[in-house]
């Protein structure tokens, strides 16, 4: 099946881009992985009780 647009089937990002933005969307996962739970004061004064 052939597609249009090239041999590629459409636009392909640069090396640069596509390295920069899988870069920032890694470091972006790490940062709200590693935020702290805005729930946990409620944790807190749950787990403080037993």
């Amino acid at each position: 099946m052939r597609r249009a647009g090239g041999a590629n089937g459409g636009r392909v990002l640069s090396d640069q881009i596509s390295f920069w933005l899988l870069a920032a969307v890694l470091a972006l996962l790490l940062f709200a992985a590693s935020a702290p739970s805005p729930l946990y004061v409620v944790y807190e004064a749950r787990w403080a009780e037993g």
